[in-house]
């Protein structure tokens, strides 16, 4: 579906451009630029659902067992893996077009298209065996077995920015150019959390109890984004030629609002359990609490569109980072 709407962007591009153009003193006024690229990402309120949910597994069941450890010594005793992390959203690779227009041989102004994408996927399981005595170390009063895992375990955004821009030829050096250029326009974003979380839990009497989670929120939102850099042109054949351009993009969206759901089944030995299912529409905010218990306290903040009135602040998608991009360009 995305490079379907590339592909339709790019050819109502074309059809905007004249079968025969006029040109100034003898030079080509038209221009199309196709590219793709890299560049850093920090949504910062997104990833802090990744630190939360790091820190929640941690909290109980690594934290609250050392606890116990350290309190009781050998009556409290445990072993435990982690396999894999909560991983964040680091990067992304842009792509698109822009049509320039020639006003002198050094500057030209520009209409272009832009998007970028990236799923972050994480897979996370903990395994703990755990075991405590009386403090006799005769009478066995406790033992059990805790499996967590998270999988799939998803963060995901999307942005699409039409943008119009101006470019400067700063210096030439045949067969390269140099170019400064400036660009901006409206941001239209997308953003979503997935989680899919197991649990068992097994005593020594082989009594379990199982429970299963899908939590999923997705917001949409639009913002604003200035992209501004130096690029690079190298001449190639006839028209085209291939270009290399750095700079910075700040890219920002609020007033993020979606749809979330989330659905819970327990079962155990004893019963075939039961279901529980909820759906939600709303702004996305931080949402800020904490977990007091004998072992410690955990102070969190984590992105959410299921909230009370207290305790939260603005939630910003913010997909700002430096980039590079590689393109070819051919002059009309």
């Amino acid at each position: 579906m995305k490079k379907t709407r590339l592909f339709l962007i790019v050819g109502l591009l074309f059809l905007c451009i004249p079968s025969s153009q006029a040109s100034a003193e003898g030079g080509k006024k038209f221009q199309i630029e196709l590219f793709g690229g890299f560049t850093t990402l920090n949504p910062h309120d997104l990833n802090k659902r990744a630190e939360f949910d790091q820190m929640y597994e941690s909290f109980f069941t690594e934290d609250q067992y050392q606890y116990y450890h350290t309190l009781f010594g050998d009556n409290y005793t445990y072993t435990g893996r982690i396999d894999g992390e909560f991983k964040k959203i680091k990067d992304a690779f842009p792509m698109g077009l822009q049509l320039r227009y020639f006003l002198t041989p050094g500057i030209s102004v520009s209409l272009g298209f832009k998007t970028l994408s990236r799923t972050q996927d994480s897979q996370v399981s903990h395994q703990y065996d755990v075991r405590s005595v009386n403090p006799d170390g005769v009478l066995f009063f406790d033992e059990f077995s805790n499996s967590i895992k998270n999988r799939p375990y998803s963060l995901f955004v999307e942005a699409y920015v039409p943008m119009v821009g101006i470019h400067y030829k700063m210096a030439e050096m045949s067969p390269i150019t140099f170019e400064s250029y400036i660009a901006a326009g409206p941001l239209l974003a997308h953003c979503l959390v997935q989680r899919e979380r197991y649990a068992i839990t097994t005593d020594s009497y082989e009594y379990w109890e199982k429970i299963n989670q899908i939590y999923k929120i997705e917001g949409q939102g639009t913002g604003i984004a200035v992209d501004a850099g130096i690029q690079m042109n190298i001449k190639l054949i006839r028209s085209f030629e291939l270009f290399i351009e750095g700079g910075y993009s700040f890219q920002r969206a609020g007033n993020i609002t979606g749809k979330g759901r989330s659905e819970t089944n327990r079962r155990d030995q004893n019963s075939s359990g039961y279901t529980q299912k909820s759906e939600w529409e709303g702004q996305w905010a931080n949402v800020q609490g904490s977990y007091n218990r004998e072992w410690g306290n955990m102070n969190f903040t984590f992105p959410s569109n299921e909230y009370g009135i207290d305790n939260f602040s603005r939630f910003y998608l913010d997909l700002s980072g430096f980039q590079i991009k590689i393109g070819i360009s051919l002059k009309l």
